[in-house]
C-alpha cells in the first residue's frame, strides 16, 4: 500500500509519497514540488488538472515508479531533483494509468484526469495522415504531411518512423525530422496519428524515398547541351552550398561564372569537342561532363547508351539499349561494335546498327565470346566510343539457345481487347519453338515493362483481353522454346500500339430498292450512318427466294441468275470486324426477258464484253443458291 499526505507549503500543493515494505521504506518524492514540474510541462491546463491529478490514483503510482527507476533507488528524504521529475512526466505520458482507454498525456491535455477512470474523453478514431512526403539531411530527414480528421480531440500526437531502421520521432504537427539516420541509406517514412485514444492510430502510406548524405562541396551530375559557339552547363548544386560556380571548357579552358546552375559558355569554337567542369568558390571541382560539340544548329551529338540487357542465343544476341539524352537532336542509330577471336592472337570487329533500342545481330560463331561498346548517333553524329579494352557488354552463342523474337508483329483493336498478328522467329535457337505469348503494357512505347494482360498460344494470331476500351497498349510477342524466351517481361522495347475501341455492328442499310432485269436485279441502298467503330468491309445483297447471296463495297449491288417471272425481295447485309446488319426488305421486283429490238441489238456486245465475268459470277452465285436451297430442305423448308 501506499499512504498519500497533503502537506500545504505556501500556495502550493506539496506531495509526500511514502513506500511500505514492498517497494523499500525511503520516500520517493518526499518534499519536492511536484506542481511545479507539472505546470512547467503542461502549462495551458494544468491550473484545471493538476490538484485533482496529484492526489492518490494509479497515475502518481505510475510516476512514483518511473521516477525511482530513473534515479536508481528512492532518493533519499528530501532530495529534489527537478530534471528528473520532468523526465518522469515524459515518460508515463502514453501509459493508460488509470485504465480508462486513453493516454495520460491524452487526458491531461483534453482537460479529463489521468488518474480517475470515471473522468475520460468521448473520441472517435482518428485519420490518417495523407501526402507523406521526406525531404533528405545530413544523418537526418524531415517528413511533411497532410493531417487527417482527429476524431474530436484537440491533442494530436504524430509519430513518424523510419523504414528501415525503425527509428521515430514526435510531434504535434508537420513537419517532423527524424534524426539519427545513417548517410547513404535508403529510407522512407510512415506517419501515425494518435489522439490519445488506445488502440486508435491511423498509420499513412509510405514516403518517398531518401539517402541522408553528408554535406558535400563538389557539383554534381554536370551536364552540357551544345549551342552555336557555346554550351549550356547544368549541374547539381552542393548541399554545403557557394556564393558562385564557374564553369570551365576542356579543352580551351573557356569559363564562365553564375550563382547557379545552369550557365552558359560562350566562345567556343564551333565543330570541336568541349567536356566542362564546375568548380565553387570553396571546394572540389566536379566531374567532367558529357562531350558536345558547338555548331550552328545548336544540337549536339547523343552522350553513350549503356545495356539494359544482353543475352545470346544460337549465332545470335539481343542487346536493349538504354534510352541517353539525344542532344536535342531524335537518335536515328543504336550502334554496337563488337569484337571476338577465332584464332589466338588474332582479334575480329564488327558494327551492328539498329533504328530501335533493340539490337538483334546476326551469323554469330557459337561457343566464341563477343564483347561489345556501344554507341547512338542522331544528325550531329555519333556519340564518343568507348575504348575497345573496355567495352563492357559481352556474351557467347550456343546451341541449342533461346529462339529469336517473332517479327511483322502487327495489332488489330477490339473490343477490350487485340488481336496480335506475327510471322515465327528467324533463328529458332536449334530448338523448335514451343509457344508464343503476347504482351499489353497500357501506355507502353519502351524500357522496362511489366504487364499480366498476355495470351499464350502455338501460332498466330493471339487475342489480348481485359483491355480498357479507349486506352492505348503497346504490344509485344515473344517465343519460347525449350532453352526459355527472350524479354519475357521486362525489358522488351520494341511495341506496336493499339488503343481498343468499343465496336459494334454497323448501323443498317437503309432505302433498299431494286430494279428487275432479264434474270437479275439491281439492288440500291443508303449506307449506314455508322460504321459502329470499326471500317465496312463490304455490303451482302441477297435474294427472296433462292437466297442467291452477292457482295460489293458499295451501292448498287446487282444480283445475277435469278428465274425470270419470280418475284424477290432483297435484303441488304453490312459487315465490319464486329459482325453483319441487316436491312429491311425491298419492294417485290420480277425479273423478265427483254422484249426491245433496241436492246437485243446491243445485247451481243455487252455479253461478249462482260462474257467472263458473267460466266464466273453466275456459277459462284448457282453454287450459292445451291448452298442456301440444302440448308432451308435441310431445316424442312420448302
Amino acid at each position: 500500500m501506499k499512504e498519500i499526505q497533503i502537506v500545504p507549503s505556501h500556495a502550493t500543493v506539496l506531495i509526500v509519497v511514502g513506500l511500505t515494505a514492498t517497494l523499500m521504506a525511503s520516500t520517493v518524492l518526499a518534499n519536492y514540488d511536484y506542481q511545479t514540474a507539472y505546470n512547467g510541462k503542461y502549462p495551458t491546463v494544468a491550473s484545471a488538472t493538476t490538484c485533482y491529478t496529484c492526489h492518490a490514483s494509479a497515475y502518481i503510482s505510475d510516476l512514483a515508479a518511473e521516477y525511482s527507476r530513473l534515479v536508481g533507488s528512492p532518493a533519499p528524504g528530501g532530495a529534489r531533483i527537478p530534471a528528473t521529475m520532468a523526465m518522469a512526466i515524459a515518460n508515463i505520458e502514453l501509459k493508460d494509468s488509470d485504465g480508462d482507454g486513453y493516454t495520460n498525456v491524452g487526458e491531461i491535455l483534453l482537460g479529463n484526469h489521468p488518474g480517475d477512470a470515471a473522468n475520460k474523453p468521448n473520441l472517435s478514431n482518428p485519420a490518417a495522415p495523407t501526402d507523406v512526403s521526406a525531404v533528405l539531411g545530413n544523418a537526418q530527414a524531415t517528413v511533411s504531411f497532410t493531417a487527417g480528421a482527429t476524431g474530436g480531440s484537440t491533442y494530436l500526437r504524430y509519430t513518424v518512423t523510419a523504414i528501415p531502421s525503425g527509428i521515430t520521432a514526435s510531434g504535434s504537427s508537420s513537419p517532423i525530422t527524424v534524426t539519427g539516420l545513417t548517410n547513404g541509406t535508403d529510407y522512407r517514412f510512415s506517419v501515425s496519428a494518435s489522439n490519445g485514444k488506445v488502440g486508435a492510430t491511423a498509420l499513412s502510406g509510405l514516403s518517398n524515398q531518401v539517402s541522408p548524405a553528408a554535406p558535400s562541396t563538389t557539383p554534381t551530375g554536370v551536364s552540357a547541351l551544345a549551342g552555336n559557339g557555346q554550351a549550356t552547363v547544368s549541374f547539381t548544386v552542393p548541399t554545403s552550398g557557394s556564393a558562385s560556380y564557374t564553369a570551365t571548357s576542356i579543352p580551351g579552358g573557356y569559363s564562365a561564372t553564375g550563382t547557379s546552375s545552369p550557365i552558359v559558355v560562350s566562345g567556343l569554337q564551333n565543330g570541336t569537342s568541349y567536356r566542362f567542369t564546375v568548380s565553387p568558390v570553396a571546394g572540389t571541382d566536379s566531374l567532367a561532363s558529357n562531350a558536345i560539340i558547338p555548331n550552328p544548329s545548336g544540337f549536339s551529338v547523343p552522350d553513350a547508351p549503356s545495356a539494359t540487357g544482353a543475352v545470346a542465343g544460337s549465332e545470335m544476341a539481343l542487346i536493349v539499349f538504354s534510352q541517353p539524352f539525344d542532344g536535342g537532336s531524335p537518335i536515328t542509330a543504336y550502334n554496337a561494335s563488337c569484337t571476338y577471336s577465332l584464332v589466338a592472337g588474332v582479334t575480329f570487329s564488327f558494327t551492328a546498327s539498329s533504328a530501335t533500342r533493340l539490337l538483334i545481330i546476326t551469323g554469330l560463331h557459337d561457343g566464341t565470346t563477343y564483347k561489345c561498346g556501344l554507341t547512338a548517333t542522331n544528325a550531329i553524329g555519333t556519340s564518343i566510343a568507348p575504348d575497345p579494352l573496355f567495352y563492357n557488354i559481352q556474351f557467347v552463342p550456343s546451341t541449342p539457345g533461346r529462339p529469336s523474337v517473332p517479327t511483322a508483329i502487327t495489332a488489330v483493336p477490339g473490343n477490350a481487347q487485340a488481336t496480335l498478328a506475327f510471322s515465327p522467329p528467324a533463328n529458332d535457337g536449334g530448338s523448335p519453338i514451343l509457344e508464343y505469348k503476347a504482351y499489353c503494357l497500357a501506355g507502353s512505347t519502351s524500357g522496362a515493362k511489366f504487364t499480366d494482360l498476355t495470351a499464350t498460344g502455338s501460332a498466330s494470331p493471339l487475342t489480348v483481353t481485359g483491355l480498357t476500351n479507349g486506352t492505348t497498349y503497346g504490344c509485344w510477342v515473344v517465343a519460347r522454346n525449350a532453352e526459355g524466351t527472350f524479354f519475357q517481361l521486362e525489358a522488351y522495347p520494341d511495341t506496336v500500339s493499339v488503343t481498343p475501341t468499343n465496336i459494334s455492328v454497323p448501323a443498317l442499310p437503309s432505302g433498299v430498292s431494286a430494279v428487275a432485269g432479264n434474270a437479275q436485279a439491281t439492288v440500291s441502298f443508303i449506307v449506314p450512318s455508322s460504321n459502329g467503330g470499326s471500317a465496312i468491309t463490304g455490303y451482302t445483297a441477297t435474294s427472296n427466294p433462292d437466297f442467291i447471296a452477292v457482295t460489293g463495297q458499295t451501292s448498287p449491288i446487282t444480283v445475277t441468275g435469278l428465274s425470270n417471272g419470280v418475284p424477290y425481295t432483297f435484303t441488304v447485309t453490312a459487315t465490319n470486324s464486329a459482325g453483319s446488319s441487316v436491312s429491311l426488305a425491298s419492294a417485290a421486283v420480277t425479273p423478265a426477258t427483254t422484249t426491245t429490238a433496241a436492246t437485243t441489238t446491243t445485247t451481243p456486245a455487252t455479253t461478249t464484253t462482260t462474257s467472263p465475268t458473267t460466266t464466273t459470277t453466275a456459277a459462284n452465285q448457282t453454287a450459292v443458291r445451291n448452298r442456301a436451297a440444302d440448308k432451308f430442305l435441310a431445316l424442312g423448308v420448302n
